[in-house]
């Protein structure tokens, strides 16, 4: 046995609490094998089974394959098994620019360290090589067995996160084109990290999105662009690459730097176009099956996917699909994209993707990648943002300018709202399929979302936030020592309240950036100090002092009560709050992750109550007015809003078909329960 497979066995059997000796602990034909016999003999005596093998299929054929439709095969291996990767193409010799990308990576990976893994199967130098295809049974086989023995140890798993590295390789049939190949990587729920300390009482973008066209290592170049947009999504990324023949795809539960960070991995997202996204969920939910991109096999090739935002009708959209017979694969809106483009009537693959757009209403940034090219687009409204760069001969998209900043491309322009943009060998076409309106873009995105050093719609975020401040000032004054930026989000503001009223701006509260969002908190003792391992105030300062703490936003006021405690346990002798933001009172439905209206603080309770609430001395608001002052307007435009500004005035720029249904039935629900 080697001791790839000895270690790999260890790790397992420790991780259940399975003591296997060392005599028992199988045999195989490499690493891999006597790793995946080891496994499954473990499992196996941790079950009260020994020696378990699984009837053949009879769906098979002689390899063990799943026919489809009789023009393509899907079958089912480890993620390390050689057969899965032997039509790769290799590595140019000497030509290795991922490794000074992963690098990177790997540098800024600092929340996923310290945690512990189920089976890391990148891990191990024997993994990855040695056994073949007729080994995969074994290695899923084990990794089925340990489920087993969680579940009867009552050990709950999502069905999404059930195998460490599974791979679905997909040939597609030769007069269909491009082949298409996929791994997705999971790791046990508890190992999902954040960057955001209180990110639990935060809204939080739910996507960004990276696609470039026409550059060597694209992926590599994809994975530090989505690094760059960690903060818009930290919950999954996936990169779905194109080398001239064949789609590869690698999918992941995690930061971009732990699902990218094998060197292997990235020479075998091949090719010189890559799209790429990183996610929290909306809609769908969390899940291995929901992270972008999505790929399809359609009639007219391959079709990869990646969107920020969100469609508000996708559930009556996708009722009509089912009816007609489409079969879904996730519970992702951005699916019925894909459906739509699938059955639409029109001849071209564009005029297939148009035609499908015309029938989404919501928010919607989009990249796709085809054999023939790239498509970016935006909605009609422009709430969900997205720009386009240069990089040499190269054309990228992004959600925000900072992505194009980390991997050295020039920033070109915004793409417009209901602006859609070809790519491709031969060129570049822009196309404005859609009836002109005037762009709402979402307007939390100079307040939160966006990073300080991006510039939206022609703004620097940075300088939006400043001026924030700035008005929060003028509109509400309160004389104090200090002011107090709550980390990070609100400290431009904080800068812009320091200095419009004279006030000394001090970090009166320090941020720990080694804290992830999972930190275990089993009760309320332990819970109260995980708070302060992420935050701590700073008590030499603020003792005796009078502050103003700044922060962005309160949704359910949760972080607001935390902070003003904390300020008050370090001694300040008055805590006043200030908001970079008027009071969320309203959902939003556009691809952000906001509670139901019944959760956010705001409407529930009017200021002075919130005041009550959160126990500060007192507590302001900026206007929606000063607001867009620091945005560069005169004033709102009551009868066409120049931003969406939904979950500040309830005034929605599309309709929420989905949400008008959900209230319908839920009216419904109460007559029928009125009348029984």
């Amino acid at each position: 046995m080697t001791s790839t497979a000895k270690r790999v066995a260890d790790q397992v059997a420790g991780a259940q609490g399975i003591l296997a000796p060392p005599a028992r602990l199988g045999e195989g034909q490499g690493g891999q094998r006597g790793a995946g016999r080891a496994i499954i003999s473990a499992a196996a005596r941790q079950g009260g089974r020994e020696g378990h093998r699984a009837a053949p299929d009879p769906r098979r054929d002689r390899a063990g394959r799943f026919p489809i439709h009789g023009q393509s095969e899907v079958v089912a291996a480890a993620d390390c098994g050689a057969g899965a990767r032997a039509a790769r193409p290799p590595a140019l010799p000497g030509h290795q620019p991922e490794a000074g990308a992963l690098a990177l990576l790997k540098d800024a990976d600092l929340a996923g360290r310290g945690a512990g893994r189920f089976v890391e199967a990148g891990q191990s130098p024997g993994l990855g090589r040695g056994a073949g295809r007729r080994n995969g049974h074994d290695r899923l086989l084990g990794a089925a067995l340990i489920a087993g023995a969680r579940a009867a140890a009552g050990q709950r798993q999502s069905e999404d996160q059930r195998f460490s590295h599974t791979r679905l390789l997909i040939r597609g049939d030769k007069r269909q084109g491009p082949d298409y190949r996929t791994a997705q990587t999971s790791l046990p729920a508890g190992e999902m990290h954040g960057t955001n300390p209180f990110n639990d009482d935060k809204l939080r973008e739910e996507c960004g999105i990276f696609g470039l066209w026409g550059a060597d290592s694209a992926s590599a170049i994809a994975a530090l662009g989505l690094h760059a947009l960690q903060h818009r999504g930290q919950e999954a990324a996936g990169i779905t690459s194109f080398d001239g023949q064949t789609f590869h795809s690698h999918r992941g539960i995690g930061h971009v730097a732990r699902v990218f960070r094998e060197e292997a991995l990235m020479r075998e997202l091949a090719g010189c176009a890559a799209i790429g996204h990183v996610r929290y969920s909306t809609t769908g939910g969390a899940g291995l099956r929901n992270v972008q991109p999505l790929f399809a096999e359609l009639a007219s090739g391959g079709f990869a996917v990646a969107h920020n935002g969100n469609i508000s009708n996708a559930m009556r959209l996708r009722g009509g699909l089912n009816r007609r017979g489409s079969i879904f694969q996730s519970t992702s809106d951005t699916e019925v994209i894909i459906h739509l483009v699938a059955t639409s009537s029109y001849r071209t693959l564009l005029d297939r993707f148009i035609d499908a757009l015309k029938q989404v209403e919501g928010a919607y940034s989009l990249v796709c990648l085809t054999a023939e090219g790239m498509i970016a687009c935006r909605d009609p409204l422009g709430i969900r943002p997205l720009v386009m760069g240069r990089l040499g001969d190269a054309y990228i998209f992004a959600s925000e300018t900072v992505a194009l900043d980390i991997v050295g491309a020039t920033y070109l322009r915004s793409v417009e709202p209901g602006e859609l943009i070809e790519v491709s060998d031969q060129g570049v076409r822009s196309h404005r399929p859609f009836t002109a309106q005037r762009p709402r873009p979402c307007i939390f995105e100079h307040i939160y979302f966006s990073r300080p050093d991006s510039v939206v719609d022609g703004h620097s975020v940075y300088d939006v936030r400043k001026k924030i401040g700035a008005e929060l000032a003028r509109e509400n004054p309160v004389a104090a020592d200090y002011v107090v930026p709550v980390p990070d989000s609100g400290v431009p503001a904080a800068i812009g309240y320091a200095q419009a009223s004279g006030i000394p701006f001090e970090l009166g509260i320090i941020r720990s950036h080694y804290v992830g969002r999972t930190f275990i908190q089993p009760g309320d003792q332990v819970r109260h100090l995980g708070v302060k391992l992420k935050h701590n105030a700073n008590s030499a300062l603020i003792r005796g002092k009078s502050i103003i703490l700044v922060d962005d936003s309160i949704v359910r006021g949760t972080t607001s009560l935390k902070i003003v405690q904390m300020m008050r346990e370090a001694g300040a002798r008055e805590v006043h709050m200030r908001i970079a933001s008027p009071p969320t009172r309203h959902s939003c439905f556009y691809g952000v992750d906001t509670p139901e209206r019944a959760k956010l603080l705001a409407a529930q309770m009017d200021v002075a109550e919130m005041n009550t609430y959160i126990h500060a001395d007192s507590l302001a608001f900026v206007s929606i007015e000063g607001l867009y002052r620091a945005l560069g307007e005169t004033a709102r435009d009551e009868a066409a809003p120049q931003h969406c500004d939904a979950c500040f005035s309830g005034d929605y720029p599309t309709g929420l078909t989905d949400q008008e249904d959900l209230e319908k039935r839920h009216e419904l629900e109460l007559q029928e329960g009125r009348v029984a």
